[in-house]
């Protein structure tokens, strides 16, 4: 115990480290597929958006790859987010896919 006439008594404590969780560093990685999900439902709008429009399967796997991982480590309302944009993703290629002859 310090001396309460100390002047580092008062001082806030040390400050916590802060840990790099897999999770996360998954979801960062899998996130631009986010971008590719979107641009899937609005093509002919600009050259910028057309580009990642062109990968809607990509993304879709990878935020599905995303919510595995958010899932497995517990964090629930990120992976409930992750699976709506690999749900956006697959909205925009399985009518495609169904729609093609056998």
């Amino acid at each position: 115990m310090r001396p309460p006439d100390d002047p580092t008594a008062d001082s806030e404590p040390p400050a916590r480290r802060r840990r790099l969780r897999l999770a996360h560093v998954l979801a960062l990685l899998t996130a631009p597929g986010f971008a590719s999900a979107i641009a899937a439902h609005l093509p002919f709008r600009h050259w910028l958006i057309d580009l990642p429009a062109g990968f809607p399967v990509q993304a879709g796997a990878a935020l599905l790859l995303g919510t595995v991982a958010l899932l497995a480590t517990r964090r629930f309302r990120l992976a409930v987010v992750w699976l709506a944009g690999a749900l956006l993703a697959a909205a925009a290629v399985l009518p495609g896919w169904l729609a093609a002859p056998a």
